[in-house]
């Protein structure tokens, strides 16, 4: 299962990680960085009043699971 984190900071020097599933594959860093602008830019995405202020990452994380039973 692949999942795409866009990771920001808050006013307050805090990581503030929004989960995409199953993202589109090979995404420029260009698309993302302006998903990500237009993210802020929209001041929607609050955590008890603290906004998302900058990016800081954007990445593909993956998570292999074997089942044993």
């Amino acid at each position: 299962m692949e999942v795409l984190e866009l990771v920001f900071t808050t006013p307050e020097n805090k990581t503030k990680t929004i989960t995409i599933d199953a993202p589109v594959a090979n995404v420029s860093e260009a698309t993302v960085r302006a998903a990500m602008e237009q993210m802020i830019a929209s001041d929607v995405y609050r955590d008890a009043d603290s906004p998302i202020q900058a990016i800081k990452a954007a990445r593909y994380v993956s998570r292999t699971v074997t089942p044993i039973i």
